[in-house]
């Protein structure tokens, strides 16, 4: 539940940052059918699907649909695509640190 509370906020701020005039009723609802859309999982990570979905559903509440089509793209950036780079990193990291460990334990037992 905090996941998703922090994920509707977040549509919310990215609706209210570049001031696209959305009600936050109207966001909320969005975010809800747009999850229930995603969780059909029928393309990973439900790309495509949740694009669409939201952008309908927020063009039919009020907004223009170059604002919603932004709104959307900007969400999707800020909540899939720019922790992309933290994971990889995370990654790289704990594979780097495993075949520094292995190293270590294989010249531990020739030395040993």
């Amino acid at each position: 539940m905090l996941s998703w509370g922090c994920d509707a906020a977040c549509l919310l701020a990215c609706a209210w940052g570049p001031g696209i005039g959305v009600p936050w009723r109207g966001i909320l609802v969005a975010y809800t059918l747009t999850r229930m859309a995603g969780s059909l999982r029928v393309t990973p990570g439900g790309l495509g699907v949740v694009e669409a979905s939201l952008t309908a559903l927020l063009v039919l509440d009020g907004p223009r649909t170059d604002q919603a089509i932004a709104l959307t793209l900007l969400y999707r950036i800020a909540i899939c695509w720019a922790l992309q780079p933290i994971g990889w990193a995370c990654r790289l990291g704990l594979a780097f640190g495993s075949r520094r460990a292995d190293h270590h334990a294989g010249s531990d037992r020739r030395t040993g």
